[in-house]
């Protein structure tokens, strides 16, 4: 059995199913460290990493690319298709405006503020997000050119990898949208509020920015908190939309 959660949980899903238990390291007392005590020179590494580490004894070993998300009708393909993706002919701009955790999620003004600079360019946005995120995307989108705009939250998986496969880039919280575009190798810039990216949740091999407010208590939490235990949310308000306009324009340029 391998397991890649180590919690108790999933202790109690392996217990007495196999002879042989394979572990990551989870590092939970580097993270309380960066918690409690904001010592972000901690090393904890990518977890992606840490995942492929654990197989080890299995003779697995890292290729030294990146994930992986194939869609249905990619499984015949005899090279991963988003290595060949060629340069869409309208730039389009994927925001993901949530987290499961409210202390994750950037201001919604902010997002409206990003994606109307991009539309004046003639970007198209993609807004991206989960069933929950439904009604934070409408909002965003109504107050976007409609013409310019395609909501496509609470769409299944598959269907929001092929929205992502339009995107010249991505902007997301510390979210799942994070790495599901980075599987479908779209550069991607991720704004951190409660957490940090020494936590080792970074897009993963993929080219990316980080936009992060240089604030005394953060980290919070390695996961998220419902609100900001000091009431002030600066890790958040602290991040002016020029600095993620600014990140995408790198990103879009390189």
């Amino acid at each position: 059995v391998v397991d890649l959660q180590c919690n108790l949980r999933s202790w109690a899903i392996r217990r007495k199913k196999a002879p042989e238990i394979l572990r990551y390291a989870k590092h939970r007392i580097e993270k309380l460290a960066l918690v409690w005590f904001k010592m972000r020179c901690v090393h904890i590494g990518h977890v992606a990493e840490r995942y492929i580490q654990a197989l080890a004894p299995l003779d697995v070993v890292d290729d030294g690319d990146g994930l992986e998300l194939w869609l249905p009708d990619e499984r015949g393909e005899a090279v991963y298709p988003p290595r060949m993706r060629s340069v869409p002919d309208t730039p389009a701009l994927g925001i993901a405006p949530g987290a499961r955790h409210a202390t994750k999620q950037w201001i919604p003004d902010n997002f409206i503020a990003l994606a109307q600079t991009f539309q004046k360019r003639g970007w198209q946005i993609i807004l991206l997000g989960s069933a929950a995120e439904r009604t934070l995307c409408a909002s965003i989108a109504r107050q976007l050119e409609s013409s310019l705009t395609l909501d496509v939250s609470g769409s299944s998986l598959y269907d929001s990898v092929r929205a992502v496969d339009h995107c010249c880039v991505v902007v997301a919280n510390d979210s799942a949208v994070v790495h599901l575009a980075a599987a479908r190798r779209i550069p991607v810039v991720t704004i951190y509020g409660s957490t940090v990216p020494e936590l080792g949740f970074t897009p993963f091999r993929v080219p990316h920015r980080v936009v992060e407010a240089n604030v005394w208590c953060r980290p919070c939490s390695h996961i998220g908190r419902a609100r900001c235990p000091l009431g002030h949310f600066a890790c958040m308000r602290a991040i002016t939309p020029h600095r993620v306009i600014a990140a995408v324009e790198e990103l879009s340029r390189a």
